[in-house]
């Protein structure tokens, strides 16, 4: 069967986009939030910088003799200028970590998470991680589910545009992360304080979960609480990767 003109032309318009670029969509085709939606849409932060980029990393003057004052040292760098003012403020938790446009430094998120069998929801961009058993976090807790998101720094977002930016298939040979690459992932659950008493206080975001459940404002959507932040460092010694990660332990501000 010839194809229609309808479908010549979406692949004249798919091959437009190649040649000027990789076009790396935010959501899944044909996933949008309704109508009535009046909370955050995600948007992939796809600007990869072009250049290697070089910045100051306190906590390399750091030794693993403070391995506290290292993670509070990464994990500030992580957090400066993707938490305003009004962070604090449960009602505005939900427009925080917008990291596309952080004023400080810009973050980056990975590509083509958007369909398979976990993909991301149109909220946060969240997708599916591994759920926690029965009393896995408390002794009250059923089995649960949780989701995450995670942004890579701009070494990092270097790395992603090297592999997908300007080609017409990703380029296999470049996908190696720099020494100083840093990323962080904020992993949700759907428990609360009822089953685990000590994430009373806890930063809420509101998503589409389970994914299509399409919430019409995001009053009504699922509300997801925050146990815990990861953290990657990319070394270049005998630790290829360092990797970290924070309960959270107290109310917001210091999460």
């Amino acid at each position: 069967m010839f194809p229609t003109a309808p479908s010549c032309i979406q692949r004249a318009f798919c091959i437009l986009q190649l040649a000027l670029g990789v076009d790396l969509p935010d959501l899944d085709d044909g996933y949008s939030p309704p109508k009535t939606w009046d909370g955050p849409v995600f948007r992939l932060s796809k600007a990869y910088p072009t250049t290697p980029v070089s910045e100051p990393q306190p906590w390399k003057d750091l030794g693993f003799d403070s391995p506290v004052d290292y993670l509070n040292t990464v994990i500030t760098y992580c957090f400066e200028g993707n938490l305003d003012d009004q962070s604090a403020d449960p009602v505005h938790f939900d427009d925080q970590f917008k990291v596309a446009v952080n004023n400080v430094r810009k973050w980056y998120h990975a590509p083509w998470l958007l369909n398979g069998r976990h993909p991301r929801e149109f909220v946060h961009g969240l997708t599916d991680e591994r759920p926690s058993g029965e009393r896995d976090l408390a002794g009250s807790q059923t089995k649960v589910n949780n989701y995450a998101v995670g942004s890579y720094n701009p070494t990092g977002g270097y790395a992603f545009g090297q592999v997908w930016l300007g080609n017409e298939r990703p380029d296999q040979v470049q996908p190696t992360f720099g020494e100083g690459t840093v990323t962080f992932k904020l992993l949700f659950t759907e428990a609360d304080e009822t089953q685990i008493p000590w994430l009373a206080g806890a930063p809420v975001w509101h998503a589409d979960e389970p994914r299509k459940t399409l919430p019409p404002t995001i009053a009504s959507a699922k509300a997801l609480r925050l146990p815990q932040v990861d953290i990657a460092y990319r070394k270049k010694r005998k630790i290829n990767w360092l990797q970290m990660p924070k309960r959270k332990e107290a109310s917001h501000p210091k999460i």
